[in-house]
């Protein structure tokens, strides 16, 4: 493929190929003494072509008329080879080229030996990028009909007559690099009493040795270009070594038609690249991450696998089934062999209820002082869904769930499938049923409890609970009953302080209904009454007086638990728990395309 990219480039200079439309039909051969053939053109998704070239050269030069703006990708890729000897051909250019009044530059290939020669041209230039298309057709097994075209434009200027075809996928780099432009270098000039052939010195960051007697100083390195020199073009984006790993293929993924075709130019054609059977079936995904998921309803979805050894590029899949079409949807890159899901229907009868909620659960304890523990605590993000399944029969649902980045997967209903970095769980639900599924993931951190709260001594009881040290347990058990007798007085003592202001409250209305009875002269019945309320006024306050003795009482009492418990908690220093099992790394996480 390598060679291919060479020789694509060379070629779609010669075919005059363009991104900004059609050029001259003249860019596209040799001198009419000297016409070329396309015998093979390959066209790729990164917006170039690679084209094979065959001519039969009369005399010893070749005359290629090439557009000006397509010089550089000439001698960036142009492989010319003698069909008979396979011996390479020198190019010859103007050094100062001036294009003619169609824009072109005669390009001279010299070839050596008897003549009449035969050669081969390759070379790639800039041409639109092809677009995919599938068909899907639902079978039996889980097995599919899979059927791939490629949609190739020619705006190159030329027609393509009974040439093979074929496209390739957009992993191979390309880029523009000037390399006809002059490029004077600036280079210092010796005295000429120095030593002859004593050259500069190279600065390598080890002592340069001291030049002989006589000989000039060594002179300092040069900090900008001359004023006449060309600047040198900065690294092209496309050369540097992308960001993260890719296991996508490096110029490998490629289809070609079987037979060849003919293309004119300015019309564009279907070039079937794939008819083969495939690992596929029709379920359910839910996908509450995508932006064109849903976080109420799971998509019909295709679940495909790449059979190839070719990368599948994005594009539109068509799916059919019992005979009529079901639904489309749009693919992503699928690797090849791996796993893709393409939603491509919305029917609401899969339903999902969602809730979410996070925790700390302590995972070892690295010490404490004074009842001050230093804990290695996992959060804990928890993720509920409950799937309702509105079709009688048996259902498959995929979940799609993306591990957030410093979490790795805790929990999960089953070992998930991963596709476009997302982990991807299969759930069955029965028909009019409903499943609930769970997903946790995890993030160790290191967190500061105090156990005389209440929230830090649950957490730090609920990870000694399944210790191993029983020492330790038995001292914070002991803790926790110190804070359980301390938070015994404080309720006993809230509801007696509750009870005597309500005693109090109605003691005061019945001392004023006595004032008021006794400002009342002459009412039939007062006296009797205002004793009786006299009474109860009397009871209530010897059951205030008795009640505020109780608490009393109860402060004394908690006023002691709460130093026992201080001094409890303080004993309360160790060096560290054994560490807790290792977390697993976090799997590789993704969807709608494949991995």
């Amino acid at each position: 493929m390598r060679h291919l990219l060479r020789a694509s480039a060379a070629l779609a200079l010669l075919g005059g190929v363009g991104c900004g439309g059609s050029l001259p039909a003249r860019s596209n051969v040799a001198r009419a003494e000297a016409p070329s053939t396309i015998g093979r053109i390959v066209v790729y998704r990164n917006g170039v072509a690679y084209f094979e070239r065959t001519a039969h050269v009369p005399g010893d030069t070749l005359t290629l008329p090439v557009p000006a703006d397509r010089v550089d990708d000439l001698l960036k890729s142009l492989d010319v080879v003698d069909a008979h000897t396979g011996q390479s051909a020198a190019v010859a250019y103007p050094t100062e080229p001036k294009a003619d009044a169609a824009g072109m530059i005669d390009m001279q290939i010299e070839l050596t030996g008897n003549h009449p020669h035969d050669v081969r041209l390759s070379y790639v230039t800039g041409a639109p990028a092809w677009k995919p298309s599938y068909r899907v057709t639902i079978g039996d097994h889980e097995r599919v009909a899979l059927a791939g075209w490629a949609i190739v434009d020619n705006t190159s200027g030329e027609d393509w007559r009974n040439v093979r075809l074929g496209v390739g996928a957009s992993s191979a780099l390309s880029f523009r690099f000037d390399l006809r432009s002059v490029r004077p270098v600036d280079r210092e000039t010796l005295e000429p009493d120095g030593l002859f052939a004593q050259a500069p010195p190279v600065v390598t960051g080890q002592p340069v040795a001291p030049a002989a007697a006589g000989a000039p100083p060594p002179p300092a390195p040069a900090t900008k270009a001359h004023a006449g020199a060309a600047p040198m073009p900065a690294t092209p984006a496309a050369l540097l070594p992308p960001s993260d790993a890719s296991s996508d293929p490096i110029g490998t993924s490629h289809f070609e038609s079987a037979e060849a075709m003919t293309v004119p130019h300015g019309t564009s054609a279907m070039v079937s690249i794939l008819q083969t059977q495939a690992e596929g079936e029709v379920v359910y995904l839910y996908d509450p991450e995508s932006p064109r998921g849903s976080a109420q309803l799971a998509f019909k979805s295709l679940r495909l696998r790449n059979p190839t050894d070719s990368q599948l590029e994005a594009g539109p899949v068509t799916v059919f089934g019992e005979g009529r079409l079901i639904g489309e949807g749009l693919s992503e890159p699928i690797p090849p062999k791996q796993l893709a899901f393409v939603p491509f229907a919305l029917d609401r009868q899969v339903a999902v209820d969602r809730s979410e909620t996070e925790h700390d659960e302590v995972a070892g304890i690295a010490g404490a002082q004074r009842g001050v523990f230093t804990t290695r605590v996992q959060h804990v993000r928890r993720t509920t869904l409950v799937v309702h399944n509105r079709l009688p029969e048996r259902t498959v649902v995929y979940v799609r769930h993306t591990v957030a980045p410093g979490y790795h997967a805790s929990k999960a209903p089953t070992d998930p499938e991963h596709a476009a970095g997302a982990d991807l769980y299969r759930v069955e639900v029965d028909g009019f049923g409903k499943q609930e599924v769970v997903l946790e993931e995890a993030a160790p951190v290191t967190r500061v409890i105090d156990v005389r709260t209440a929230e830090g001594m649950q957490l730090v009881r609920a990870f000694l609970a399944t210790s191993r040290d029983d020492g330790l347990k038995g001292r914070v058990d002991h803790v926790a009953a110190l804070e359980d007798a301390v938070a015994d007085v404080d309720q006993r003592t809230s509801a007696l302080r509750a009870a005597i202001g309500e005693k109090t409250r109605h003691a005061e209305e019945l001392r004023a209904q006595v004032a008021s009875l006794a400002s009342m002269k002459g009412v039939h019945g007062g006296a009797a009454l205002a004793a009786t309320l006299q009474a109860k006024e009397k009871q209530l306050r010897a059951e205030i007086a008795r009640a505020t003795a109780d608490v009393a009482a109860l402060d004394e009492k908690r006023l002691l638990a709460s130093i026992e418990l201080r001094e409890g908690a303080d004993e309360l220093a160790v060096e560290g728990t054994a560490p807790a099992p290792p977390a697993p790394s976090a799997p590789a996480s993704g969807l709608a395309r494949g991995e």
